[in-house]
């Protein structure tokens, strides 16, 4: 009975949360903020028990090391497919426009605290399969809150991930070649299209060859707008570190864009991981930690490279209704040309595609996991409205979409941290 009790209390707390959207934009701004630091508060907390329970298991270098021996290829591809997307260009870019360089020292730390969170669901998922919905299903027996995250994890990653990500495709395609974003956005529908209206398998296949493709070339272009301006690089990590250290009013904002930034880029504490652990029925410490070398991949080296980029060059612009990505084309087209864009161009694109299609994997699982005996009917349905989605994704105002994201993600968090603790004895 006290449990009932508990979950229907959070139940109602979530839903209560809600119309809050229906107030003006200030007020709204206002709540947002103060949630998101409670919910800052209850994941670091969060982060600090776990990180003494397993006994720092996220810093153990050697296992760390060791999971990747036999290790399961796709289902870190599939995690890094839906991680590193646009956010870790534009997102990162954003961040440092609107706090400054000292976002990304909390970036860094928080990954790193926050990763055990991603041992800790990834783990769950390789037990009860499926993802986070299935173990709030069948771990915590509470239907009704595992059907609530499935919805608000379909608002967030099916709408506001994947139209984030045709939105940044259609910008940057249309600041450097001046066609109608309508056309952009047609073209990138054709493209999704030709590729989710296949089967699982073949989806599955198509993310573990541009995952690493899209990886590597970034990490070659940044690496050389680096080398180009190495001279500046330990002034800019004295910048990161003063920025983030100094008291000053702004602080406590920069620290809470910081973890934010963190979360989206690495997903730790939403739960989403825990569906691609479990693709395969592997070890769950392994699958576990081989997760966790993805977070620090993202946020140490994908995201920590996009910062240095940024940093290097001015970034103080003023745009309007920006989206982050229009400041690494300006570095970009400074450092490298015409080539550096067309370069950025095709990097943007198989990152977005790379979300794109993991949302599109973590859409059929949730499917699946609503309709017991899902038809083939509903998935077409679904790949229609995923189009649709594109397609408006593209033509919309990007800050409406990052209104979308930033809300629902605390839902997810909420739900997926309460389901974590109540099943921490499950994890080893």
């Amino acid at each position: 009975m006290k449990n009932k009790t508990i979950n229907l209390i959070f139940i109602i707390l979530i839903l209560s949360m809600i119309p809050v959207k229906m107030l003006s934009h200030n007020y709204f701004q206002i709540y947002n903020n103060l949630l998101w630091t409670i919910v800052i508060i209850v994941v670091t907390l969060t982060s600090i028990y776990f990180t003494f329970k397993l006994k720092f298991i996220q810093l153990n270098i050697k296992k760390l090391i060791s999971s990747f021996k036999n290790s399961n290829f796709d289902s870190l591809c599939v995690s890094l497919g839906a991680k590193i997307g646009v956010g870790s260009i534009a997102g990162i870019a954003l961040a440092i426009y609107i706090a400054g360089p000292g976002v990304i020292f909390w970036l860094w730390i928080s990954s790193i605290l926050f990763s055990i969170l991603t041992y800790c669901e990834s783990y769950l998922g390789v037990i009860y399969q499926k993802g986070p919905f299935n173990y709030i299903k069948k771990g915590l027996k509470n239907e009704g809150l595992s059907l609530i995250y499935a919805i608000v994890l379909i608002l967030s990653y099916v709408i506001g991930f994947i139209g984030i990500q045709a939105n940044t495709v259609v910008k940057s395609i249309h600041q450097i070649i001046n066609i109608s974003p309508i056309i952009i956005t047609i073209f990138l529908v054709i493209v999704i299209s030709l590729t989710i209206f296949k089967s699982i398998n073949k989806v599955l296949k198509f993310i573990t060859k541009i995952v690493p493709i899209m990886c590597i070339l970034y990490l070659l272009l940044g690496g050389i707008i680096i080398i180009f301006n190495i001279e500046k690089i330990p002034n800019i990590i004295s910048q990161i570190i003063n920025d983030a250290l100094t008291l000053k009013t702004s602080l406590i904002s920069i620290i809470i864009i910081g973890i934010q930034k963190s979360i989206f880029a690495t997903e730790s504490g939403i739960g989403t991981t825990s569906i691609a652990s479990a693709i395969k029925k592997e070890n769950p410490q392994k699958e576990s930690l081989f997760q966790v070398s993805g977070v620090y991949f993202t946020s140490l080296i994908i995201c920590t490279i996009t910062a240095f980029i940024i940093l290097t060059n001015n970034y103080q612009l003023h745009i309007e209704n920006i989206n982050g990505i229009e400041l690494v084309m300006n570095i970009f087209n400074k450092n490298l040309g015409i080539i550096g864009n067309i370069s950025l161009l095709i990097i943007i694109f198989l990152f977005a595609l790379s979300t794109i299609i993991s949302g599109y994997y973590y859409g059929i699982n949730i499917l699946e996991f609503i309709y017991k005996n899902i038809t083939n009917t509903q998935i077409t349905i679904f790949k229609i409205l995923l189009v649709i989605i594109i397609f408006t994704g593209g033509i919309i105002n990007s800050s409406f979409l990052w209104g979308i994201i930033d809300s629902f993600i605390l839902y997810l968090l909420l739900i997926n941290i309460y389901a974590i603790i109540k099943l921490r004895n499950k994890i080893k």
